[in-house]
């Protein structure tokens, strides 16, 4: 009964030329804009599906989803692991 809505988070799962897994492109604590506008079009995806919205987040994605509650009063809840 619940719409589960998992956007890979910017520069994650990535890999470099040589096959192993890469960081260079997740945007820094310093480039907000862009970890701005990815809660933002996420959120409205979510959204769009018709159901409320929980953002739940691991690690850095724990931030993620504590900045998508603190941007859009409609989430019903966060989890922040």
């Amino acid at each position: 009964g619940y719409n589960v809505y998992a956007p890979r988070m910017p520069g994650h799962g990535l890999a470099g030329p040589d096959g192993k897994p890469s960081v260079d492109e997740i945007p820094t604590s310093g480039e907000m804009e862009e970890w701005n506008q990815f809660v933002d079009e996420k959120f409205e995806d979510a959204a769009n599906l018709g159901a409320p919205v929980y953002a739940v987040g691991l690690s850095g994605g724990a931030n993620v989803a504590l900045r998508t509650a603190d941007r859009h009063d409609e989430v019903s809840g966060v989890v922040a692991i």
